[in-house]
């Protein structure tokens, strides 16, 4: 016969729970849980917490949190055994769409897997990933579905690692890659980086080559730095260099300087003259 049961205190070490009759007010304590997934090497554990009582009244009824987890409790030999639990009326998890995959979380984090195949996992403190179809969901959508609303959390910061490779994303808006091989970015189409700040690019112990079929365009640019260690190597331009402003060479003005030694005539001119 089957009976139910409110969890009055979780065990997870011992994978075990005390557990409370509804039709008796009997208790019993350490009652295995059947998982859906369970070996000596793996296995699933998702009991949420529920805080042991305090008094005698709370082990009758609910915890002190308030918590609603109600055991399916069934007769196994001389041990009752928990076949599963009972979705409580009114609870957080109370969705109407057909297909979706669901796991909440009581941290307020969940995942998700939509009717078309969409994955979405939500962080409480504002993260959000989604990989397939149509927009992501914003906290409107969300109440809108059924989802309650994340509770207040601390801002998340993400992060990837994998061997050689590195990805951090503060809550700030600030995120750092960090590579030990090569990294190539290729794009069949246009591709625009855009900052509002200050832009840095620079090669610490190679080469820095920029290269385009077309036009190479620096709008509003100032280049400072030098060339080389110690600034005694060389750039080379392989093409024409047009400009609307002067170009200054050391003290040297390609506008105006002044050369020296000139004569009327076929002969060459002198050096040019530092000026302005």
């Amino acid at each position: 016969m089957l009976r139910l049961a409110q969890v009055i205190a979780v065990h997870p070490s011992r994978r075990t729970i005390d557990i409370c009759y509804l039709d008796n007010g009997y208790r019993a304590a350490e009652i295995r849980v059947m998982a859906s997934a369970a070996s000596s090497i793996a296995g699933i554990w998702d009991v949420p917490d529920a805080p042991a009582p305090q008094t005698e009244a709370q082990a009758g009824g609910l915890p002190p949190t308030g918590l609603q987890l109600i055991a399916v409790v069934a007769p196994a030999g001389r041990r009752p055994l928990v076949l599963g639990f009972l979705a409580p009326k009114g609870g957080t998890v109370a969705f109407t769409e057909q297909n979706r995959d669901i796991k909440l979380h009581p941290s307020g984090a969940y995942t998700t897997v939509a009717p078309d195949g969409s994955i979405e996992a939500w962080h409480p403190g504002g993260a959000y990933l989604r990989i397939g179809t149509g927009a992501h969901q914003d906290l409107a959508t969300v109440a809108a579905n059924g989802w309650p609303e994340p509770p207040p959390a601390a801002p998340a910061q993400i992060t990837l690692i994998t061997q050689g490779f590195s990805f951090t994303a503060l809550p700030n808006g600030q995120f750092t890659l960090a590579n030990t091989g090569d990294v190539d970015v290729i794009s069949q189409g246009k591709l625009s980086v855009v900052s509002k700040g200050d832009m840095s690019l620079s090669s610490s112990e190679g080469n820095l080559s920029l290269a385009a079929a077309g036009e190479l365009s620096l709008s509003g640019a100032t280049v400072v730095g030098t060339v080389g260690e110690g600034g005694t190597g060389s750039a080379t331009w392989n093409g024409g260099i047009n400009t609307t402003k002067d170009v200054v060479a050391g003290t040297v003005s390609v506008q105006n300087h002044i050369t020296t030694g000139v004569m009327h005539g076929d002969e060459t001119s002198g050096p040019p003259e530092a000026g302005t």
